[in-house]
């Protein structure tokens, strides 16, 4: 509880209110990098044949100029051998190698380590490699080694991002930063982003993510994708999400090509590729039939993998994969299915905003205009403050009309009130606008008890 903070708020208009995310960047072609596969006897160029490439590669142009060859195709991230990710491209991805380069030992992605040990000289951790120990605590049980202060994505491993985090609570400390942050090589957890499946499903876990649920990529409110777990009710999702049922084109199975619909347009026929059904292509003019209606219009012959996808998609080597919603499987087109699935879906619509009060963030770098990522009470939630306009925070009494504003219609905090913080704190800076929300009762300046800070979790009344 934060009975402390609580009364170093300031109400603002509360009212009675209802319950309410190396250098190389090649794929292991050839033999000659991580023995992944031995397509190198095709050659580059377009005389690429799937039946030259060993088992699991295919002919995929990666976008290098240098025409098709074989690459190792991938469907998830155990499939890519150590040191390679599978990438997002679409409809066919394949395991390309991180941007780091590294000799696989112990210390490295995942390794549990003791925080007492320090974050850069860990012994639990390679440290060679420049590995450190990442903690939340002194005391974390579920400290990992990683890289700390990576670059983009590609350092880390398949299923991992570099995320934006506050720099503390770390190892050294349990009392959070304010403004300072730092880039972490983390596991995708729940709201991280994602263009696939496969991004949110890790080969290589930590101590905290290692008996995780299977995780799903799905469109946010804005047609962002986020990940997520499957569920059934509002029950076994955080308290800022729900449990929404939505449709989306899914990519039909298979182990031979005699598995997937018939499919005959000029020079396009369905195949059974790197375990997936697709059309294959030479021209646009092969894919006239492939599509439904869910695709955005006509399919067109994507340059790279020569099978149709939906026009929507990016182009180029790791373009980004679509997410297709769907009612039916005639949606779809050949080869992929309407299937259903209930996910855990952020209340607010979205895993990060545009940094506006109330609005979801990871961080203090996704707040503007003077704000900070705050952690709402008893959930996992996390938004952007704003600071008081005008005036300081008050230790008694409303503050002027104006001064916070209000949380967003339709929010949980909606119509309950505002606060701010009078004082520093493990919440807050001085003078910063919290959003208030009921616990077990009506919130107000009289029964602060009733008040919890957070804008879009549901707590029980």
């Amino acid at each position: 509880m934060r009975f402390a903070v609580i009364c170093c708020l300031a109400f603002i208009g509360v009212v009675a209110g209802a319950c309410s995310s190396s250098s190389n960047g090649s794929s292991p072609t050839g033999g000659s990098d991580a023995g992944a596969d031995r397509g190198g006897e095709a050659g580059p160029g377009p005389a690429c044949q799937n039946s030259d490439c060993a088992p699991g590669n295919v002919c995929i142009d990666d976008g290098s100029g240098m025409g098709a060859s074989c690459h190792l195709a991938c469907t998830t991230q155990a499939q890519c051998p150590f040191g390679y990710y599978c990438n997002d491209a679409d409809p066919v991805s394949w395991c390309v190698a991180s941007t780091v380069s590294l000799t696989q030992t112990k210390g490295q992605w995942g390794t549990s380590c003791n925080p007492q040990g320090g974050a850069s000289k860990n012994p639990d951790c390679d440290t060679a490699d420049h590995f450190q120990c990442y903690a939340q605590s002194p005391m974390d049980t579920s400290a990992f080694c990683t890289f700390i202060g990576c670059r983009g994505d590609t350092d880390c491993p398949g299923g991992w991002w570099c995320a934006r985090v506050d720099a503390a609570p770390n190892d050294g400390t349990d009392q959070r930063s304010f403004g300072m942050t730092r880039n972490v090589c983390m596991p995708r957890t729940y709201c991280a982003p994602c263009e696939t499946d496969h991004d949110c499903n890790v080969a290589t876990t930590t101590p905290g993510t290692a008996n995780a649920p299977t995780q799903y990529c799905v469109k946010d409110a804005h047609g962002t994708g986020l990940c997520t777990s499957a569920c059934s009710t509002d029950a076994n999702c955080n308290l800022d999400a729900a449990c929404k049922q939505f449709k989306q084109c899914e990519d039909k199975t298979c182990t031979k090509d005699a598995d997937c619909p018939a499919y005959s347009t000029g020079m396009g026929h369905s195949a059974c590729i790197a375990g997936a059904c697709q059309v294959t292509c030479t021209a646009d003019a092969d894919c006239a039939g492939a599509g439904g209606s869910a695709a955005g219009g006509a399919e067109v012959c994507d340059a790279a993998s020569k099978t149709c996808r939906p026009p929507k998609c990016a182009s180029g080597a790791d373009g980004g994969a679509c997410i297709e919603t769907c009612s039916a499987n005639a949606d779809c087109g050949v080869g992929r299915t309407c299937t259903s699935l209930s996910a855990c879906m952020p209340r607010a619509g979205e895993c990060l905003g545009k940094g506006a009060f109330c609005d979801p963030c990871r961080s203090d770098a996704d707040c503007t205009g003077g704000g900070f990522c705050l952690d709402a009470d008893y959930s996992t939630e996390r938004f952007c403050s704003s600071p008081v306009k005008g005036t300081t925070c008050p230790t008694t009494g409303a503050l002027p009309a104006g001064a916070c504003p209000a949380a967003p219609t339709g929010s949980p905090a909606a119509g309950v009130g505002t606060s701010c913080t009078s004082m520093a704190g493990q919440l807050a800076p001085a003078n910063q606008c919290i959003p208030l929300d009921n616990l077990g009762g009506t919130c107000s300046a009289a029964n602060a008890a009733n008040c919890v800070v957070g804008c879009w979790s549901v707590h029980p009344m």
